[in-house]
C-alpha cells in the first residue's frame, strides 16, 4: 500500500474554498428559512422534476425560478440555485451545473 501526501497551497486554497463553501450554505440556509425545504432534481432522461427523498414522486407542473449562483473552485465551474413551487404545495431547492428550463 502506497503512502498518499496531500499538499496544499496554504496560503490561498483553503480560504477560497471556504469562502466559496460558506456563500453556498448561507444561501441554502437563508432559503430553507424562508419555507424552501426540499431538495429537487431533474432527471436528464425523462427530463421530469423529482423530489430527492422520494425519487418516484414526480411533478408535471411546478414553478421554477433561478435565484443565484456560485461558482465552485471544487468543479470548477458555476452552481445555479432554483427555487421550486410545485401545485401541491412543496417548495425547495434545485441546485445545478446548468441553468435549468422546464419546457
Amino acid at each position: 500500500m502506497e503512502n498518499l501526501q496531500f499538499i496544499f497551497d496554504t496560503d490561498r486554497r483553503p480560504n477560497r474554498l471556504r469562502t466559496v463553501n460558506s456563500q453556498l450554505t448561507r444561501l441554502i440556509i437563508r432559503y430553507h428559512e424562508e419555507g424552501y425545504t426540499e431538495d429537487f432534481f431533474i432527471n436528464s432522461a425523462t427530463n421530469r422534476l423529482y423530489l430527492l427523498r422520494d425519487q418516484h414522486s414526480c411533478f408535471p407542473y411546478f414553478r421554477m425560478n433561478i435565484v443565484s449562483q456560485c461558482y465552485d473552485s471544487l468543479t470548477k465551474g458555476y452552481k445555479y440555485i432554483h427555487i421550486i413551487e410545485t401545485t401541491c404545495g412543496l417548495k425547495g431547492l434545485l441546485i445545478s451545473c446548468d441553468i435549468q428550463f422546464k419546457n
